[in-house]
């Protein structure tokens, strides 16, 4: 019996215990619900700038803890983040994180990776936090897209004049990307409050 018991401890801590990473999170992926490029024909008078915009949605509502006045919750929000550069030379902005229009209940960053708005990846990053009867939540989940031209997801259309647009393929949105919850500080299961 003793011998069972120490077993039994030995292979309860010998278990892994799961990161954040690795938890499901049960939630809807994010949804984005519009992406546009486009860059000037480098003519006199047709501007000088590149664009990139991406619009997304967190459409869950994420249970904090219970109150007073019933449960507490980070509710769903949009964001849109965008980007301008300078179109002459290689000026897409990879490696910057940047902050997208917050919706009020939380907010959303991007970093691009690639080579210009025909080849990109976006990483996502959602930030959400809120106290609570002087308890801190917050909740950061990850999750990244890609889009290149050639993938029947992303098209591009070019003039004669050199200028080029980029955008979603007819009928492809929203875009789901499934997010990874990377960092959790409090829970409803630790204050007993679910």
């Amino acid at each position: 019996m003793l011998f069972t018991t120490i077993l039994l401890a030995g292979l309860a801590s010998a278990a892994p215990a799961l990161s954040s990473r690795e938890a499901t999170t049960g939630l809807d992926p994010w949804e984005i619900t519009s992406v546009f490029a486009g860059r000037p024909s480098g003519r006199p008078g047709s501007g000088t700038n590149s664009s990139l915009r991406i619009n997304i949605k967190q459409p869950n509502t994420i249970n904090v803890r219970q109150a007073p006045t019933g449960q507490a919750v980070l509710p769903p929000f949009e964001a849109s983040c965008t980007w301008s550069w300078v179109a002459a030379g290689k000026n897409f902005p990879v490696g910057v994180e940047t902050l997208c229009i917050p919706g009020s209940y939380g907010n959303f960053t991007m970093t691009l990776s690639g080579t210009n708005q025909a080849d990109f990846t976006v990483a996502i990053k959602e930030t959400r936090e809120v106290n609570v009867l002087q308890q801190r939540f917050v909740r950061i989940f990850d999750g990244d897209q890609a889009f290149k031209v050639g993938d029947g997801l992303w098209r591009q259309n070019c003039g004669g004049s050199g200028v080029c647009s980029w955008q979603v393929a007819a009928g492809s949105l929203p875009i789901e990307v499934h997010q990874e919850l990377t960092e959790s500080i409090g829970s409803c299961e630790d204050t007993g409050s679910c």
